[in-house]
Order: C-alpha cells, then sequence, then structure tokens
C-alpha cells in the first residue's frame, strides 16, 4: 500500500471511528506525504499532522506512542512552518511525557527525535546522551550513530574555542611596547575576528585556535585556518616558513597588526567567500605564547653592494687578529703568515 493508499484508508476509518490508532497513523502519513512538496506546500499537512496528533493524544492522555507522535510533528512544524523556540519547548514537552510510558520508553526513535529537538535548542550535552542512548538501544542504526559523531566534532571544537586564553599574547598583551618597521612604541589592543573588514589594522592583535591547516602542493605558503571566540574562522597565509614547520590544529595563534583580506567570488567557474590574514615574517607569530623559531633564511641576492665594490679591487691584504690571554704573541705566529 502506497502513501495515497493508507492516507485515504485512515480518513476512512475515522469517518466511522476517532480513534487514537487511526489518528496516529494519518498524522504521520501527512508528514510523510509532506516532505517531498515545497514548504508553502507543506505548511498545512503538517499544521493539521499537528491537530491530529492532539487528538489522538486527549484520548488517552497515557498513551506515550500517541505522545511521542505529537512530539514528532512538532518537530516537523519547527523545521517547516516557523523555527519557534516555543515550538521546540512543546515538541520537548511531548517526549518528556511519552517517556514515562514503559512501552515507548524502549523505542529508540524516542531518544533519536528528542536529540534532535535537544540540538536545536542547543543543549548539546543532553542531546549527546540521547543519541548515545539511541545507538545502544539499536546498533545498527545508522542516523543516531552519525548525529552522535557530528556532536562530539561540534563539542571538542566549542571546548576549544572557549578554551581561548588571554594569556597566550604573552608579550603581545596590554602594556608591551613594540616595534614594527620604522615605527616605535607601539601598543597593541585585542580585536575579535569578526570586527575586522578589509584592511591593514596597525596597533592590533588577534587570538585564535588552529581549526584546520589547508595542503597546498608546494608548500608555499603554509596556510591554515583560526577561529576566535566569536566562531569566525579566517584562512591564515604565512610565507617563509622552513619546512616541516608550521601550525596544527589546537594551537593557540596571536598575529599582531593583521592585514585582512575578503575574497568573493560568484561565477560559473568558482563561488567562494572567506577572509584571509597574509604574513610574510613567522617571526612576529605567537604561537602558545612563544615566538616562532626556525625560520628560512632569508635569501638575498648573489651581489650585494658590498660585493660590487669587491669585483673592483686589485689587491686583498687579510691580517689576522690574535687574541691572547696572557698579552704575549708566540714568535713563530709570523712564519705562518704570508703576503
Amino acid at each position: 500500500m502506497n502513501v495515497k493508499d493508507a492516507k485515504a484508508s485512515f480518513e476512512g476509518a475515522l469517518k466511522h471511528e476517532r480513534n487514537r490508532l487511526s489518528l496516529r497513523c494519518l498524522s504521520i502519513i501527512l508528514r510523510q506525504e509532506s516532505s517531498g512538496k515545497k514548504r508553502s506546500e507543506a505548511v498545512s499537512p503538517i499544521l493539521k499532522s499537528v491537530e491530529l496528533a492532539k487528538e489522538a493524544v486527549s484520548q488517552d492522555i497515557k498513551d506515550g506512542v500517541s505522545w511521542a507522535v505529537l512530539g514528532n510533528a512538532y518537530l516537523c512544524q519547527f523545521f517547516t512552518v516557523a523555527q519557534d523556540p516555543a515550538t521546540l519547548k512543546l515538541c520537548l514537552s511531548a517526549y518528556k511525557q511519552a517517556w514515562l510510558d514503559p512501552i515507548a520508553k524502549g523505542q529508540p526513535d524516542l531518544y533519536y527525535n528528542k536529540g534532535i529537538a535537544l540540538k536545536y535548542e542547543e543543549h548539546y550535552d543532553e542531546a549527546l546522551e540521547n543519541f548515545d542512548y539511541a545507538c545502544r538501544l539499536d546498533p545498527p542504526w545508522q542516523p543516531p550513530q552519525i548525529e552522535r559523531t557530528k556532536l562530539v566534532q561540534a563539542k571538542r571544537f566549542a571546548q576549544m574555542v572557549q578554551s581561548l586564553d588571554k594569556k597566550m599574547l604573552d608579550v603581545y598583551g596590554p602594556g608591551n611596547f613594540h616595534t614594527f618597521g620604522t615605527r616605535r612604541d607601539v601598543l597593541l589592543e585585542y580585536s575579535r575576528l569578526d570586527a575586522l573588514v578589509e584592511g591593514a589594522y596597525e596597533g592590533k592583535v588577534v587570538l585564535g585556535r588552529v581549526a584546520g591547516s589547508i595542503h597546498n602542493g608546494n608548500a608555499v605558503p603554509f596556510t591554515f585556518a583560526i577561529v576566535d571566540e566569536s566562531k569566525e574562522c579566517v584562512c591564515v597565509t604565512v610565507y617563509n616558513w622552513a619546512d616541516g614547520r608550521g601550525a596544527i590544529i589546537g594551537d593557540c595563534v596571536a598575529i599582531p597588526e593583521p592585514n585582512l583580506r575578503v575574497h568573493k567570488l560568484d561565477s560559473k567557474l568558482a563561488t567562494y567567500n572567506f577572509k584571509s590574514i597574509r604574513l610574510h615574517n613567522p617571526m612576529l607569530l605567537l604561537i602558545n605564547g612563544k615566538r616562532v623559531t626556525n625560520l628560512l633564511a632569508p635569501v638575498f641576492p648573489a651581489r650585494t653592494r658590498f660585493t660590487d665594490r669587491l669585483w673592483h679591487l686589485q689587491k686583498v691584504i687579510i691580517v689576522p687578529i690574535v687574541l691572547s690571554t696572557t698579552g704575549a704573541i708566540p714568535q713563530q705566529l709570523h712564519q705562518s703568515v704570508k703576503p
């Protein structure tokens, strides 16, 4: 029996008797039927689904299955009709009533759906517990496992951001003077990433956790992404960093006077929109409160002004400089010095 036939069957049954089984089933069918429709077309069936589930509950307020169906109907209403926090609260209240029924209490989908509601209520710890319990009730069932994995990763990310400590600014903290190029006695002020727009920020310093690195086949530049307490994510490109060196996920990175660029493209070739900070001198970075070391040696041209002058010299005299703790110079020394 397809959805259309099932709908007609339960609608016919309800004409003879308004029983909670038919009400629940029709509520479920209306939600399934609306899944392939446009949002504007799905609103009416979803609201009807909620009303049918309410009627089923009213016939037996101790029936946990009816409460679970009502909770699911509210959850669909939240996503389809309006993302109203009050709807989520009604949803969770229905699931709470369903949990009181020993029959409904043993169903893994109750904990999975409740976990979804809790996730969007942003009660992540409780959501994780419900997904985990659904996994234990039905180990082969994939959806709660997927949600549990996502939530664990999100929780770790949130903990990583929340653990940002301003102490990691170290020398870039308040009250310390710095020299940048020809500018001396520069004081730095901490700024969140979400406060930055395109441009150079003299007198500012940003602090973020490394959320991930971006592979570059040429190894130049070393590229990674940082995120701070504002949850803003910015790409950082660093040049002149020695091979095998770089920031790793979880590192706390401080960047003084960031120069931020906004990259936007929306064409047939590609679509992207992100921010980046470009840095040519890794020695300006602080990683976990410490300055970067082991950098690439600067590459200079083979001939400088000094060497250009040397090429024109006709004679070079090497004069040894002797250091002696006693002040005495061995007589044999002059024999080893030849013009």
